[in-house]
């Protein structure tokens, strides 16, 4: 289990029984494994929980295998709510969030768990990503390249000055994020017409707890169901 604070992975799903047990298998290889993963799936009507739980199962002998806790909503909450609803029922001291079509790379967690550590007044930090397509395959550009971030956005967000960027345009990802726990204590109940990343991003740099990683730790999958 986690070295340092305990971890939580929160993943929401909805119809991604194509691509969730790639993701879960992503998560359960980590060189910084998380102590719980909590899916909160959004009402699927495909067999999305039962691809979840056979991917968990096979690593069920595992001594370290992260727990899997399911919450099933049988009337669709939407991603914002769907998102609070999971981080809500986290348990760990840092939480990373998760959609259910991406791929993790290895030390996605051990990074973002790094990076918090050094510093205990962040509250969030979130990293770049590399594209891919439905498929898998690399569309040789990085998240914040399609984001257009520029220089000047970049260096207010990896210092003190994120809320001077994010006040124009949001650019936090939230597949990219992880949290401390406290910065749910603000941000909960989340307002009905924000986006959770846009949300939880804007509250932790309006306090400076904010930081960004320009390291790609995720495949960010593009394809015709993304929800967002």
């Amino acid at each position: 289990m986690a070295a340092h604070g305990r971890i939580s992975v929160a993943l929401c799903t909805h119809n991604g029984a194509e691509y969730i047990e790639e993701q879960l298998h992503s998560i359960f290889s980590q060189t910084m494994l998380p102590d719980q993963v909590v899916l909160s799936d959004d009402a699927s009507t495909d067999d999305t929980v039962t691809r979840a739980e056979k991917a968990w199962e096979q690593y069920a002998t595992a001594t370290d295998v992260p727990e899997l806790r399911i919450l099933r909503n049988q009337k669709a909450l939407g991603v914002t709510k769907n998102f609070e609803q999971a981080l809500s029922a986290c348990r760990g001291d840092f939480i990373a969030l998760s959609d259910q079509d991406d791929r993790w790379h290895d030390t996605r967690i051990e990074r973002s768990v790094q990076r918090l550590e050094s510093d205990p007044r962040l509250f969030l930090v979130h990293t770049d990503a590399t594209l891919v397509d439905e498929r898998g395959g690399p569309l040789q550009s990085s998240l914040s390249a399609g984001l257009g971030i520029t220089a000047a956005e970049r260096k207010q967000l990896q210092g003190n000055n994120g809320y001077r960027a994010l006040l124009r345009r949001n650019l936090v990802t939230g597949a990219t994020t992880m949290i401390r726990r406290e910065l749910l204590g603000l941000a909960a109940p989340f307002p009905e017409h924000w986006i959770h990343d846009e949300w939880l991003g804007i509250l932790s740099a309006a306090t400076h707890h904010h930081s960004y990683l320009s390291e790609q730790l995720i495949d960010y999958r593009q394809h015709t169901a993304n929800q967002i």
